[in-house]
């Protein structure tokens, strides 16, 4: 019997963060296991994966540890094919190989954190229900963060009272190159853990997303099927992640303009109304487009197409 064509899949950063590339490729690796159910795959998926890794993550795929001798190949990415197929931005082929297993998360995995153990949480960060933004970011220059933080600045300066705090996953020492000094409103605590995230996501007052390009938005999609109110950058393809919103339950903003991103956040801190939160019609709709199987699905398609074979 001829060997099965391989897809080797890197699944290195699986394990650190629960967000993020960490939680597409685990999902990635569910909805191709579903599929299995139904029929055999055409092809076999490898996850290459760090040496201490759990992968029982893997769906009882075949995984190889990074710094092992291993022998296998990896078969020719057309990488035009995927960026045309996923609508993915301008990135290199190291990035974009990375996100061709991200377009779509399990959001039901996103339970609501413990009442108790949640409240425990916010007070321990000194944060108030719904009375902060919150930001996944890194400070990779399409990520935008340096923009967001001047505007956040001025926001805070122009309010004095009533100003919500700014949470980010980062660390004070990876701010320290980028802030002028220390503002004890920006709130740098570092990676979250899977009950920390879900608390300071599902008790936010907005999620803030500044990239300048698009990626998948998956951050953004989590929020909104919680139901926090978004403010993300007006870019093609976080309209497409974005699009069964409604209108009033995510605040476009073009990311190149600081005083655009100002006025944003004092209108998503106003109470005025004019921003909430998805309503569950639009979570539900959400919540029928981005699932694990769906991703399964759509890069089965995508990989039967790079390697000719029939799906």
């Amino acid at each position: 019997m001829p060997r099965l064509p391989r897809i080797v899949i890197d699944a290195r950063m699986v394990g650190g963060a629960p967000y993020a590339l960490s939680r597409y490729v685990t999902c990635l690796a569910r909805g191709l296991s579903r599929l299995t159910e139904e029929a055999p795959l055409r092809y076999e998926p490898l996850f290459l994966v760090s040496p201490s890794m759990d992968v029982s993550v893997f769906g009882g795929f075949g995984t190889i540890r990074v710094g092992a001798r291993w022998n296998c190949f990896f078969e020719k990415i057309e990488i035009g094919l995927i960026a045309k197929r996923l609508g993915a931005a301008q990135y290199s082929s190291r990035d974009l190989f990375k996100h061709l297993t991200s377009p779509v998360i399990d959001l039901q995995l996103l339970e609501r954190a413990p009442p108790n153990e949640s409240a425990q949480l916010l007070q321990n960060y000194g944060l108030g229900v719904q009375r902060y933004f919150l930001c996944l970011s890194s400070l990779k220059p399409r990520k935008n963060l340096k923009k967001l933080l001047g505007a956040y600045l001025k926001y805070a300066n122009s309010l004095q009272d009533q100003v919500w705090p700014l949470v980010l996953n980062l660390t004070e020492s990876e701010l320290h190159g980028i802030l002028p000094q220390k503002n004890n409103r920006i709130l740098a605590l570092g990676a979250f853990n899977e009950l920390a995230l879900r608390t300071v996501m599902q008790n936010a007052g907005a999620m803030i997303v500044p990239s300048l390009e698009g990626g998948v938005g998956m951050t953004a999609v989590e929020a909104a099927s919680m139901g926090v109110p978004l403010v993300a950058s007006r870019t093609s393809a976080y309209r497409k992640v974005l699009g069964e919103l409604f209108q009033g339950e995510v605040l476009w903003v073009l990311p190149e303009s600081e005083d655009l991103w100002i006025k944003a956040l004092k209108t998503a801190s106003s109470g005025s109304g004019m921003l909430l939160g998805a309503s569950m019609e639009s979570r539900s709709l959400l919540l029928k487009k981005y699932s694990a199987s769906r991703l399964g699905v759509e890069l089965n398609q995508i990989y039967c197409e790079m390697l000719g074979l029939e799906k």
